[in-house]
C-alpha cells in the first residue's frame, strides 16, 4: 500500500478472497505452525473471515509504502478470480484505493498425483 499523505487516521483494509482460498488465522496456535509474521506497521485491529481478511489501523504517521500480509491456503482445485482489496479512510469515504483483480489456477491434485 502507498500512502500519499503524512497522518492519515483510520484506515480500513479489506482483502476479499478467490472462492478457492481460506485464510489461515495463525493467532491460533494450531494454525501458526512455522509462520513468521511480519509487519512494517501496526494494525489495530484483524479479522479473518470465511470470505475475505479486515486489517483497521488507528494511525498512519508517514506517506511511504507499507506491506500487510496474511496466510490463505488453497482449499479447492480450479480457477477463480479474487476481487480488488480495498483501503479506505473509514471516516473519509473520498480517500480511497482499490488493488488490482487477480487471476488463481490450481491443479486438481488427483491428476497431478497420477502422473
Amino acid at each position: 500500500i502507498t500512502m500519499p499523505r503524512d497522518d492519515t487516521s483510520y484506515l480500513a483494509i479489506d482483502d476479499p478472497l478467490p472462492s478457492i482460498f481460506e485464510a489461515v488465522n495463525t493467532d491460533f496456535a494450531s494454525q501458526s505452525g512455522r509462520l513468521d509474521r511480519e509487519q512494517d506497521w501496526r494494525v489495530s485491529h484483524q479479522e479473518i473471515r470465511d470470505d475475505r481478511a479486515l486489517f483497521f489501523l488507528d494511525h498512519l504517521p508517514r506517506a511511504g509504502s507499507y506491506t500487510v500480509s496474511y496466510h490463505a491456503r488453497v482449499t479447492s482445485a480450479g480457477s477463480a478470480v479474487a476481487p480488488p482489496a480495498k483501503v479506505e479512510a473509514m471516516y473519509e469515504p473520498d480517500f480511497y484505493a482499490l488493488s488490482a483483480s487477480r487471476k488463481f489456477v490450481t491443479p486438481n491434485p488427483l491428476h497431478t498425483a497420477a502422473r
